[in-house]
């Protein structure tokens, strides 16, 4: 067995993997960014769509784990 292998953590929706480290790294869960969702267990972080630039109006604004919706 791999003496320097190490499960990734399961993050949850709201949440993406991220590095941490250089020489010595591991991986930890951090909440998505202002502006971004992720809507799933180990996804990445996407951005909100942008309603307005599409000609539309957002219905509901987006938060950690949901799109907005226009």
């Amino acid at each position: 067995p791999c003496q320097f292998c190490r499960k990734l953590p399961q993050c949850p929706a709201g949440r993406e993997l991220s590095r941490t480290g250089t020489l010595n790294f591991r991986f930890e869960c951090k909440p998505c960014e202002n502006g971004t969702y992720s809507s799933s267990s180990n996804s990445w972080c996407h951005n909100w769509t942008d309603c307005e630039s599409r000609g539309s109006v957002t219905l509901r604004q987006g938060n950690s784990t949901h799109d907005s919706v226009c």
